[in-house]
């Protein structure tokens, strides 16, 4: 018997090679967590995948470091060149 759950959410981002997959889900306590999959291409022609879990507790930090982190890129207050 699997302990996880459906997706309550989910929300798939195609980025070249990789593929992102942000799925919500509820564990066996009914506590909220996010799912962050990538799946990319292996050499040997097979598919690797990451996972990284962030449970509700820590959805607030986790937004601010990753709305942070993703504005120093986009703003490129980093002071490094642009790429063309």
């Amino acid at each position: 018997m699997s302990t996880e759950r459906e997706e309550l959410f989910s929300e798939k981002v195609i980025a070249g090679r990789r593929t992102y997959y942000f799925d919500v889900k509820e564990d066996s306590h009914d506590a909220l967590f996010l799912v962050i999959s990538e799946t990319r291409p292996a050499s040997d022609g097979s598919t690797e995948r990451t996972r990284v879990v962030v449970y509700e507790e820590y959805a607030s930090a986790f937004h601010k470091a990753m709305k942070d982190a993703l504005r120093f890129m986009m703003l490129d207050e980093g002071g490094r060149e642009k790429r063309e």
